[in-house]
């Protein structure tokens, strides 16, 4: 069975994709593109990502890390995992600066939608090789 901080995880990963559903479902609904409402969702996003990341870089891999070295594992590769979403922090940053007013979402529709897009693949994609491989690995440590 999954431990409390994987579930934790796991929900925090269920609330990014809804913050950013909010805002993918205005593309999809013809008339509803409001870059108010799309700015406010970012601040949103930014402020759970935020939470998210914070645990995840201060506590989980910090302990996975840790237990690997006791079992006298390689963590070379899941060093460069955390390096990689470290990298996708930093483009998602730059997303969020680029789109930090209403007026930038606004004079740039059809930029903001394709590089939300973009952000969002890559995170997605992020997310299910965490929860189907690291939080998997997890689990087996712990066993």
């Amino acid at each position: 069975m999954r431990d409390n901080l994987l579930k934790t995880m796991i929900g925090q990963h269920v609330v990014l994709k809804n913050d950013l559903g909010v805002i993918l479902d205005m593309f999809e609904k013809k008339g509803k593109y409001d870059a108010k409402i799309i700015l406010s969702q970012l601040k949103i996003f930014k402020r759970d990502l935020k939470t998210h990341l914070q645990l995840e870089n201060k506590v989980f891999y910090v302990q996975l890390i840790e237990k690997m070295e006791k079992k006298k594992m390689n963590t070379e590769r899941t060093k460069n995992f955390i390096g990689q979403m470290d990298e996708i922090e930093n483009e998602i940053k730059s997303f969020i600066k680029q789109y930090s007013d209403i007026a930038k979402i606004e004079n740039a529709k059809a930029q903001f939608k394709k590089d939300i897009n973009n952000m969002v693949s890559r995170l997605l994609l992020r997310v299910e090789l965490e929860e189907d491989s690291v939080y998997m690995y997890w689990e087996f440590l712990l066993s």
